[in-house]
């Protein structure tokens, strides 16, 4: 789940990035809820990975670790 904060119900370009900066998964024209948006990282290596938020001229960007369960 990606969260991010202010950006209520606008569309967003949601972008991950892994360590060698290659686009390992996209959401585009996405109508965010409450500043929250499910990525499927299902078939995506544990490791580390950078999150880019984009809407309204507006960009955000995290880095998380995605584990194994």
């Amino acid at each position: 789940m990606v969260q991010f904060n202010n950006w209520g119900g606008n569309k967003a370009d949601i972008f991950m990035y892994n360590s060698l900066g290659q686009r390992v998964e996209s959401l585009t024209g996405v109508s965010t809820v409450k500043g929250r948006q499910e990525l499927n990282v299902a078939g995506i290596k544990p490791g580390y990975y950078f999150i880019q938020v984009v809407s309204n001229n507006k960009v955000e960007g995290r880095k998380i670790y995605l584990g194994t369960n």
